[in-house]
C-alpha cells in the first residue's frame, strides 16, 4: 500500500504503547482528544492493534499502518476529511430523556432487558441506542467520547478512565466471579495440572486476565514462566476461544461467562478445572470475589439527571434480584437477543454471579484487585476516591435492604 500524502505533511505526536501499563486503548483515545487541529498521532506497538482502528474511525480519524518488523508496528492517525459519525439520538419529547446504554460484555444482557421492561424507566427514558459489544475494547471509545450515558464496563477499564479528565463515575460493581480455567479431554484441579499444555488466554499478555493469572500462580507457589500461554492475534476473543474448545481445536483455556456455559452445554468432555474467584476467596476469605464489571455513568448525565440516576440504580438492583429469582423466565426473555439457545442461556443464568454493590462500599476490595493489575490506578482510587465514585446519597433509596 502506498504511503498517503498526509503522512509527510502532518505533525505527529508519538505514543509508544509498548511502554504503557495496562489497557493501552483508553490512553491513546484520551490523548487523541487533546491534539490540536492539523496534528496527528503515531502509535508504536509490538503487534498491529487492529481493534484501535475501528474505535478511532468512529471518532473521525483515518489511519495508515506500517510494519517495521514482526514485533514492531507504526500506526499513523490523522483527522478524516469526512464528518465524524453523527449521533443517532432522536429528539425527545415530554419528560423522556434520551440515553445511550452500552455493555462491554453480554453477561449483563438479561439484566438490561429486564430493566427495560420497567414502566417507570419507560416513562422517563428514551433509549436511543443499546449496544452490547462483542469486541470488548470498542466500548471505551464511547465512554471517552461521551457518546454513552450509561455503560456496563470492566472494572479495570472503568478505573483507568475515572477522574475529571473523562468525567465518569463508577456507581456499582455488579458482576463478580466470572473467569474459569476450562479443560477438554482431561481433568485438572490446580495450575500444576496444566503444565505442558497450551493455555489459551483472552485479550493479550498485559491484559487483566493474564495479570490475575500470574498473580494467582505466584501466590499458590507456581512460576508463570513454567507455563505456555497462547494469545489470539491481535486479541484473544472469548467467543472464539470457546468455539475452539468446543470444536476440539484446543484443550485448555481461560474463559469468562457466558462463554463458559456455552462450552459446558456443548458437552464434548469439557470441564471446569477451577474458578478464579474461588482461588481469590481462598486468599481473601472476606472478599465478594473478583470484581469484574460495574456500572459507569457519564458525569454530566449524573449532574443533569440526579433523580433519574437514583431510579436507574433502584431498577438495576430490582432487575438483578428478579433475574436471580426467576432464572427460567429470564432465560426466555433474553436467549433470542443473545443469539444463543434457550438451554445455553438457562445454564448460564444458573451459574452467573450477579451481586450488585455500591462501588463506594467496596473500595478496599477494588484497591486490592487493581493493585495487582495496575498500581497507579489503585493509588488513584486511594487519592481521589471522592472524585471517582458515585456519591453515597444516590443510594439512599436503592439497596435499602
Amino acid at each position: 500500500m502506498d504511503k498517503p500524502d498526509w503522512l509527510e505533511t502532518t505533525d505527529f505526536h508519538t505514543i509508544d504503547a509498548r511502554k504503557l501499563e495496562g489497557f493501552f486503548l483508553p490512553q491513546i483515545i484520551q490523548k487523541s482528544k487533546t491534539l490540536a487541529n492539523g496534528s496527528g498521532l503515531k502509535v508504536v506497538q509490538s503487534f498491529e492493534p487492529i481493534p484501535l482502528y475501528g474505535v478511532m474511525e468512529k471518532e473521525g480519524w483515518r489511519h495508515f499502518s506500517e510494519k517495521i518488523s514482526d514485533e514492531e508496528f507504526h500506526i499513523y492517525f490523522t483527522r478524516s476529511e469526512e464528518k465524524a459519525r453523527e449521533s443517532k439520538r432522536s429528539v425527545h419529547t415530554g419528560r423522556k430523556i434520551p440515553v445511550v446504554i452500552q455493555s462491554a460484555t453480554p453477561v449483563v444482557y438479561p439484566v438490561i432487558l429486564r430493566m427495560l421492561q420497567s414502566p417507570e424507566l419507560k416513562a422517563r427514558l428514551e433509549v436511543t441506542e443499546l449496544k452490547i459489544w462483542q469486541e470488548t475494547e470498542k466500548h471505551l471509545g464511547w465512554i471517552v467520547s461521551g457518546k454513552a450515558d450509561i455503560s456496563f464496563s470492566a472494572v479495570i477499564a472503568s478505573a483507568n478512565l475515572l477522574g475529571k479528565e473523562n468525567d465518569v463515575k463508577l456507581a456499582t460493581v455488579s458482576v463478580w466471579d466470572n473467569f474459569y480455567m476450562v479443560t477438554r479431554g482431561y481433568r485438572a484441579q490446580t495450575f500444576s495440572d496444566l503444565k505442558g499444555k497450551k493455555i489459551h488466554m483472552p485479550l493479550f499478555h498485559k491484559a487483566p486476565p493474564a495479570q490475575v493469572t500470574s498473580y494467582l500462580m505466584r501466590r499458590f507457589g507456581e512460576n508463570p514462566e513454567d507455563y505456555r500461554f497462547v494469545y489470539g492475534q491481535p486479541f484473544g476473543r472469548p467467543e472464539e476461544i470457546a468455539a475452539q474448545l468446543i470444536n476440539g481445536e484446543i484443550d485448555t483455556a481461560l474463559i469468562r461467562e457466558p462463554e463458559v456455559s456455552y462450552a459446558l452445554q456443548a458437552g464434548k468432555d469439557i470441564r471446569i478445572a477451577f474458578s478464579y474467584s474461588e482461588l481469590w476467596k481462598r486468599l481473601k476469605p472476606n472478599s465478594h470475589g473478583l470484581p469484574n464489571a460495574g456500572l459507569v455513568f457519564k458525569g454530566a448525565f449524573v449532574r443533569e439527571n440526579p433523580q433519574l440516576v437514583q431510579l436507574f440504580l433502584e431498577e438495576l438492583d430490582a432487575a438483578i434480584a428478579w433475574v436471580k429469582q426467576n432464572r427460567e423466565e429470564a432465560a426466555r426473555l433474553s436467549y433470542r437477543a443473545m443469539g444463543r439457545s434457550l438451554a445455553e442461556i438457562r445454564l448460564f443464568l444458573q451459574r452467573v454471579n450477579y451481586t450488585n454493590i455500591p462501588a463506594v462500599d467496596v473500595q478496599d476490595e477494588l484497591r486490592d484487585y487493581l493493585t495487582i493489575l495496575e498500581e497507579k490506578v489503585a493509588r488513584k482510587i486511594i487519592e481521589k476516591a471522592d472524585e471517582l465514585f458515585l456519591e453515597k446519597e444516590f443510594f439512599v433509596n436503592a439497596f435499602a435492604t
